[in-house]
Parts: structure tokens; C-alpha cells; sequence
């Protein structure tokens, strides 16, 4: 029996590749994305003062002992590292 040898063509970025390669890698680029596609503007979605107001309403709510960023986090619905 002959082997068949896989057809090897250059890919966009000048690498080769098989055809069976070709059909199961998608379709983005390797690598990180370029600078300008991340600096996107984010603006925060929790500003200081909704954390201040949300605290103090909490702090009316439940003894101050039981105040902390955990629970400011859970009602905001995010981890605390973002509070």
C-alpha cells in the first residue's frame, strides 16, 4: 500500500499547514490582539458612589460588625476585588 502524503499549503501568515488543518483550526489569527482593538473605553459599572450609598445602606440594615466587602460584593453581584 502507498502512503498518501498530506498536500501542505502556506497559510495567511506564511506558516504551513495541511488542508485537514486547515479545516479544524478556526478562524482567527494567533497571537494577542493588537493595542487598538483593546483600548476600548470601559467605563465602571459600580461608581464609588453606588458602593458608599449600598454600604451605608447596609450599615442601617445590619449591625456594623457584620459589614464587609464580601457581603458589599454579594449584593452588587460581583467579586470583591472590583469593589
Amino acid at each position: 500500500m502507498k502512503k498518501q502524503s498530506a498536500k501542505l499549503r502556506a497559510n495567511d501568515e506564511g506558516h504551513l499547514e495541511t488542508e485537514a488543518a486547515r479545516e479544524l483550526t478556526p478562524l482567527r489569527k494567533r497571537g494577542r490582539p493588537r493595542a487598538d482593538a483593546l483600548s476600548v473605553a470601559v467605563r465602571p459599572v459600580i461608581s464609588r458612589e453606588d458602593i458608599i450609598a449600598k454600604a451605608a445602606e447596609m450599615a442601617i440594615e445590619e449591625p456594623l460588625s457584620e459589614l464587609s466587602i464580601v457581603g458589599l460584593a454579594k449584593e452588587f453581584g460581583v467579586t470583591t476585588a472590583l469593589i
